[in-house]
């Protein structure tokens, strides 16, 4: 990752990551989640994990049974963005229902970014570098309280090791690089696998395998070089995340394990309950739409970003809601067609109420979950 450029696409809202899959399981938090504040000593946050992952071959989730009269079945696998790595998914019982189908079905993917074209972006790059840095080569330890500073050292050293670098940047910066760096210590893996065994038995039985088209969409960001002329020289208000986010790693890292062990084990109500469990925020989106949405009556440069914010939220919802419809029409299609289909979707939205499942049970689908 190239920490200053990151963060400052996060800061500003004008660059975004290019393809972002529209029922991705990603590992946050609704923002009401993250009030609760963690109270939590150094000490504590280097005990090592409480939770052992799974080892060795595990059953992985069951399947959901989707009909609507007739013999035509779609058969889902719910997905989680987080697996043991150790763990070997036993999956002899997806491969064969993967046979009997004639469909594998995989939902779209959302494209979201902003109007700017590649060449401009590429030339806005050196003020993206300078915009993660603090302003007058202040540190981190410049910025932060002494308490605050010496818990982010101890896990600095845990996860980072020797950066110094990073010690220029911004808090919302270092925090969302701390946050990465420990999910790549935490013993978890993605799930590519996954689709990996489902893609291989299609392939072998020569079962077609469809991909929902990606759901595009581009906004308009207005003077952008201004906005990060302007917003490079501002104190941001971003130490009150830094610091939550220092309690909530430890918790919020034990909750990503256990995910990951309920997935592996088809412990459904334990990936319900452990679903609830806060995450850490990403500290540049939340400086950036704190600072603009309560700063800029003046009408200074940053009011063309709040104006971007909104049209980005404005346009991933409306996005959203296509790629939604555009699974729901897929499924009618697929069980009109196929006597049985196999689709595999994240888990949060099999298990959630508003989920893509949920759409299914209101339209008058008969849906049996995995005994």
């Amino acid at each position: 990752m190239n920490t200053p450029c990151a963060a400052a696409a996060a800061l500003l809202g004008i660059a975004f990551p290019a393809i972002l899959p529209a029922q991705t399981e990603v590992e946050s938090a609704p923002p009401a989640a993250l009030e609760a504040h963690v109270e939590a000593p150094v000490e504590a946050q280097l005990e090592e994990p409480e939770t052992v992952l799974v080892t060795g071959e595990q059953p992985g989730p069951g399947l959901w049974k989707v009909s609507k009269g007739g013999d035509h079945v779609m058969w889902i696998l719910g997905t989680h963005g987080s697996l043991p790595k150790d763990m070997v998914w036993r999956s002899a019982k997806v491969e064969a229902i993967v046979a009997e189908s004639q469909e594998v079905l995989y939902p779209g993917w959302i494209n979201i970014g902003p109007d700017i074209g590649f060449f401009r972006a590429v030339t806005l790059l050196p003020s993206l570098i300078s915009l993660g840095k603090n302003p007058n080569d202040a540190t981190l330890k410049d910025l932060l309280p002494p308490q605050t500073y010496e818990k982010w050292l101890a896990l600095k050293k845990r996860y980072l090791g020797d950066n110094d670098d990073i010690e220029k940047m911004r808090p919302p910066v270092a925090s969302d690089e701390l946050t990465e760096a420990a999910i790549r210590k935490s013993g978890v893996t993605n799930d590519t696998a996954i689709q990996s065994v489902v893609n291989k038995a299609a392939k072998k039985h020569k079962v077609r395998i469809r991909r929902l088209p990606t759901v595009t969409r581009k906004f308009e960001v207005k003077n952008p070089r201004r906005i990060l002329k302007t917003a490079s020289s501002m104190d941001l208000p971003d130490t009150e995340c830094f610091t939550r986010n220092l309690d909530l790693l430890g918790p919020a890292l034990e909750g990503m394990r256990a995910r990951a062990n309920a997935w592996a084990t088809g412990d459904l109500e334990a990936l319900r309950a452990h679903s609830k469990v806060a995450w850490v925020q990403n500290c540049t989106a939340t400086a950036i739409h704190r600072f603009t949405m309560g700063a800029q009556a003046d009408g200074t440069p940053l009011q063309d970003a709040v104006e971007g914010l909104k049209q980005q939220e404005d346009v991933a919802a409306a996005a959203s809601r296509e790629a939604e419809q555009n699974w729901l029409d897929a499924v009618e299609a697929a069980l009109t067609r196929n006597r049985t289909t196999f689709a595999v979707l994240p888990m949060r939205h099999v298990l959630s109420a508003d989920g893509y499942v949920g759409k299914l049970r209101e339209l008058g689908y008969v849906v049996e979950e995995p005994q």
